[in-house]
């Protein structure tokens, strides 16, 4: 058994620490084009017009894209863009390419926006109201379910103490060392895509149903990539505009977030709010759980998945056999909520230890 409890090297281990890896912004093709995102400033308002002729007239820039209209699954309004209304600050509304990717950052300075602002919708528990909408003509609530367990109305009320507390948790932002990135090479009515991803079959899968009306076949190759922590395991719009780029123009296109985009764009996680209710014996058995569970979904539905999560560990390790949880996914105007390091059972366990911990000051015992 020479490997037990003997030193291994990672086979993958000198290409990073010798710096030979390579990540989607090392790679390149003759002729590769760059682009650079016009994002929103503004969380919610009514698109009026996008006045890129200037733009045009820089040299070295090859077109503008607007108002992308393919459709696609779980995206904002199901489009990679915004068409005619404008959803959370960092929202793709105009993509310019460039034989230079300075001058397509340059480019965006002259893309002139007009907009008619629209109320934002920014907390979720207002958004539980439905009285403002974080869509137009669409309910905030766009996911709801309940999770049950015994009776835990019958023994909230026989138990000896019932502590209540509202727990928070905040959005995150994955941050990993290297930002996301694409690189849509288009070859004789085929794409090779390098990715900076954790998942390039869901890639392909997703691209393939936006674009099999325009190329015969694609293949997502995943780089070397720094980071992702779950947060790179889905499509992004991003990856459907450098895509159609690279299709539309038939030459290599490229495209790296700045860490400012990055972390304006780049799925955020965690947005839980908690109000519960659990009710102890003076000996400290925990007996039941009442719990409303709000996520902040953001501006697309797709992170619902995460409070289902949360909702079946919500007990943790304990003996607990009366357990209500009842969900509200709310879409707010923000940045898209997904998976991020534990995808729903670090907030579960925030919450269940919150509370023993709650329960044990209240009933003048150690935790």
């Amino acid at each position: 058994m020479p490997y037990i409890g003997a030193r291994i090297k990672r086979i993958e281990d000198p290409k990073f620490i010798t710096g030979s890896a390579r990540y989607v912004d090392d790679i390149a093709y003759p002729g590769t084009l760059y682009m650079a995102i016009l994002r929103s400033a503004v969380p919610h308002a009514r698109l009026l017009r996008v006045d890129y002729e200037d733009a045009l007239k820089i040299p070295g820039v090859i077109g503008v894209i607007t108002g992308l209209n393919i459709n696609v699954e779980n995206r904002p309004r199901n489009f990679p863009m915004a068409k005619d209304e404008i959803l959370y600050v960092g929202q793709p509304i105009a993509a310019v390419v460039a034989e230079d990717r300075y001058k397509a950052y340059d480019a965006l300075d002259y893309i002139q926006v007009d907009y008619e602002p629209l109320p934002a919708v920014v907390n979720p528990e207002e958004a539980v109201k439905d009285d403002v909408k974080a869509v137009e003509g669409i309910s905030n609530i766009g996911y709801r379910w309940t999770y049950r367990a015994g009776n835990p109305e019958e023994e909230l009320g026989k138990s000896d103490v019932v502590i209540e507390a509202k727990l928070e948790i905040g959005r995150v932002y994955p941050a990993a060392m290297e930002p996301r990135g694409l690189l849509s090479v288009y070859q004789e009515g085929r794409l090779t895509v390098y990715a900076s991803t954790q998942a390039p079959h869901y890639m392909r899968k997703f691209l393939l149903d936006a674009f099999k009306s325009y190329v015969s076949d694609i293949r997502v190759v995943q780089a070397d990539t720094g980071g992702a922590f779950g947060s790179k395991m889905f499509p992004y719009p991003e990856d459907y505009i450098v895509t159609y780029a690279s299709i539309i123009y038939r030459r290599p296109v490229k495209w790296v977030a700045t860490r400012r985009e990055d972390l304006l764009s780049t799925y955020h996680s965690r947005a839980q709010i908690h109000r519960v209710k659990a009710g102890f014996t003076r000996n400290g058995e925990w007996r039941a759980l009442i719990d409303e569970l709000i996520i902040d979904l953001g501006v697309a539905t797709h992170g619902y998945y995460l409070a289902d999560i949360t909702s079946t560990l919500i007990t943790g390790p304990y003996k607990l056999r009366n357990v209500l949880v009842e969900v509200y996914g709310v879409k707010t105007n923000k940045t898209p909520l997904d998976q991020y390091r534990g995808a729903g059972r670090p907030e579960a366990a925030f919450v269940y230890e919150r509370i023993m911990d709650i329960a044990a000051d209240e009933l003048g015992m150690d935790p």
